[in-house]
């Protein structure tokens, strides 16, 4: 029988539906900030805020849910940075953008690495798209700090959008492919206490 429980640590391993419909939200999410960077610009530094906290939100949750697997700190590390950030945001507008930039990168730098270290540590059902999704979050963040402090509010909410997109592709391919397979194998084999 496939174990299932390193197929995808930590983004699948509790349940992999749950974790394809927080994938579908993030791409949903990063959609919405896409199309409000071409037209709201204005509006883009609250909306930005609101995006992380709800996405920290959501990896914070899914994170306790499998908080048995490792990689459990480095995910709620990542998910209460996203939150500050957020939070922050929302909080102080005006602080300008150089400063809102520098969080930003630093998130989606921090949230690269982690897709990373967790693609390969766990190379299980489709470890290639969280790689994949990892390199291109470290692109995006490398982006932002090259322009940096001269990034525009339309650059950055085209850049959050973007990786919101990527990461919710990723957990959405991961999840259905962790599904599918559960259903081949007749089910999910979780470690010892993991689930239960």
């Amino acid at each position: 029988m496939v174990q299932l429980k390193d197929a995808y640590h930590s983004d699948s391993a509790k349940d992999p539906e749950e974790t394809a419909y927080i994938g579908v939200a993030e791409i949903v999410l990063g959609l919405v900030v896409v199309v409000l960077a071409a037209v709201a610009t204005d509006l883009m530094i609250f909306v930005i805020g609101v995006v992380l906290v709800v996405r920290g939100a959501l990896d914070g949750f899914e994170a306790y849910r499998n908080r048995y697997f490792r990689g459990y700190y480095l995910r709620i590390a990542v998910a209460l940075f996203c939150v500050f950030v957020g939070s922050f945001l929302i909080l102080f507008p005006l602080v300008g953008v150089a400063m809102i930039s520098l969080f930003i990168a630093a998130l989606i730098v921090l949230e690269g690495v982690r897709k990373l270290s967790t693609a390969f540590v766990y190379r299980g059902i489709k470890w290639r798209h969280k790689a994949i999704s990892g390199v291109l979050s470290l692109v995006l963040g490398i982006i932002v700090l090259s322009r940096w402090p001269f990034v525009t509010f339309w650059l950055l909410g085209l850049i959050v959008g973007i990786e919101l997109v990527l990461n919710g592709w990723a957990k959405a391919v991961v999840g259905l492919a962790t599904k599918d397979r559960a259903g081949k194998t007749g089910g999910y084999n979780h470690p010892a206490g993991a689930g239960t």
